[in-house]
């Protein structure tokens, strides 16, 4: 008995550090303007980017240079997200 909870007690703990490592790494991953890491860009859902590569002076110029149709007629119930491995993901 004695030893099952040692086992119990070190599992435990190992999940516990590995939950910790995990959040450690989303944080620094919204720690980059350059990523939108959430839906809403940040935890503390700010909707705000610090890139400034569009401005008020720009953006009438963009031109939409690639579109994909995923076949679902319905909607998304997201919207993608690029987390910086050169891909970006959508669902549906």
């Amino acid at each position: 008995m004695l030893r099952m909870t040692g086992y119990a007690l070190a599992a435990a703990g190992f999940l516990a550090v590995s939950v910790a490592q995990a959040n450690q790494n989303q944080l620094e991953l919204q720690q980059n303007p350059e990523l939108w890491a959430t839906q809403l860009g940040n935890y503390q859902g700010h909707r705000f980017s610090e890139l400034d590569q569009i401005n008020q002076e720009n953006v009438n110029e963009l031109r939409s240079v690639w579109q994909f149709s995923t076949g679902v007629l319905r909607g998304h119930e997201g919207g993608p997200l690029y987390v910086g491995d050169g891909r970006l993901y959508i669902h549906t």
